[in-house]
């Protein structure tokens, strides 16, 4: 399976990318600063492409092949500093969302409960978009179960 994994610097879409990696998986990993990726993945067929969610034309070129779509990135203000982020966060979480919707040829999208979730009650979430497209989704925690239950009944005792 090609997967496309973005926000794939931080905690959860890094930890994301080396599972699809350990599984056996080709990932193209989205980053802002490809910099940042030195020696965060597990070995395997990965590819870092450089992007922003601002500007999805930039790297829409490198959605096409794959098969799986897992949005892991979110804009959330870093330790609740003072300031007005509500701009910057509609344009990455639901305008961000939307677009790498709208050019994604990707038969799955999943997305990471927890952003979701953390972000739902200002309505500023990437669900805001999906819901707006008529898209479906997949929480992670189920996909990344069955791709675990996936490998573990062909892995050779």
């Amino acid at each position: 399976m090609r997967v496309f994994v973005t926000g794939a610097t931080g905690l959860l879409g890094s930890n994301i990318v080396n599972a699809f990696l350990t599984a056996g998986h080709a990932v193209k990993a989205l980053a802002r600063t490809p910099a940042k990726t030195a020696g965060l993945y597990a070995s395997g067929d990965v590819t870092v492409v450089q992007g922003d969610l601002g500007a999805i034309g930039d790297f829409a070129g490198q959605l096409a092949g794959c098969d799986l779509l897992v949005h892991a990135a979110a804009y959330f203000r870093e330790y609740y500093a003072p300031g007005d982020h509500w701009d910057l966060l509609y344009r990455t979480n639901v305008d961000g969302t939307r677009d790498i919707l709208s050019v994604t040829g990707a038969t799955a999208l999943v997305t990471p409960e927890a952003i979701r979730t953390l972000q739902e009650d200002y309505d500023m979430s990437s669900a805001k978009a999906m819901r707006e497209l008529g898209a479906a989704f997949r929480p992670l925690e189920e996909t990344l179960r069955d791709e675990i239950a996936w490998f573990r009944q062909r892995q050779v005792h």
